[in-house]
């Protein structure tokens, strides 16, 4: 954590600020001077609203809502109560996936839950809420 006063009068906070160069879509910087914004502003955000639906055998279809600040979603399940606890969670998607829907085929017979997490050039969301739980059986 770092704190910086940029000579304005202002004073920076890293756990509230990104500060950086301004810079084009391409990278290249189009401003030398650094500019702080708020994190709020430009973090990824998690979906609001997340479902799955079992469709045949053990396939589950996941969709979402999106943000305006995700450029795309890394879904996620767990184990039926276990929402959010890390060691229970288990990545779906190794890149980001920027549609609102997503198919998880073969899942182990049990009782799931599923969600997502929003990204961006920022980083990665907090978790969504859980789905509603899902039961395959074998």
């Amino acid at each position: 954590s770092w704190r910086t006063d940029d000579g304005s009068g202002y004073v920076y906070d890293s756990t509230q600020y990104a500060v950086g160069y301004i810079r084009s879509e391409c990278g290249e910087s189009i401003d030398n001077e650094l500019v702080a914004f708020p994190l709020s502003s430009a973090c990824a955000k998690a979906p609001q609203t997340i479902s799955a639906k079992k469709l045949i055998g053990s396939t589950v279809s996941v969709t979402w809502s999106t943000d305006s600040k995700s450029e795309g979603y890394y879904i996620y399940m767990a184990p039926s109560g276990k929402w959010g606890q890390e060691a229970y969670m288990t990545l779906l998607t190794a890149t980001p996936v920027t549609g609102t829907t997503y198919k998880v085929k073969n899942v182990p017979a049990g009782t799931w839950q599923f969600g997502a997490t929003g990204e961006n050039c920022i980083g990665e969301s907090d978790y969504s809420k859980p789905s509603a739980s899902i039961t395959i059986k074998r």
